[in-house]
């Protein structure tokens, strides 16, 4: 489960700042969340990393962990949880 959660994709928001004023303006009008720090997208729940290792938008982001060096978040959850049901 550490090897899964610690190299899998946590969730990357991965649109361009073209597709991100686009896709929004369309859907949400003129309320549009963007990153300030990587210019994209920005769902519900997702957080910029401050982290330099990551340095990008993770969705439905839950934390950075210092012990894998990575996000945690909707794609690598539940091995994260995983990794901590069965290390106790």
């Amino acid at each position: 489960f550490f090897a899964v959660a610690a190299f899998s994709d946590p969730g990357t928001v991965d649109i361009t700042e073209q597709e991100t004023e686009e896709i929004l303006r369309r859907e949400y009008g003129e309320h549009v969340r963007v990153c300030s720090t990587c210019k994209t997208a920005k769902p519900l729940r997702s957080k910029h990393c401050p982290y330099p290792s990551c340095g990008r938008c993770i969705n439905r982001m839950d934390h950075h962990c210092t012990w894998m060096n990575t996000c945690v978040g909707v794609g690598n959850h539940r091995a994260f949880i995983g990794t901590l049901i069965f290390s106790m």
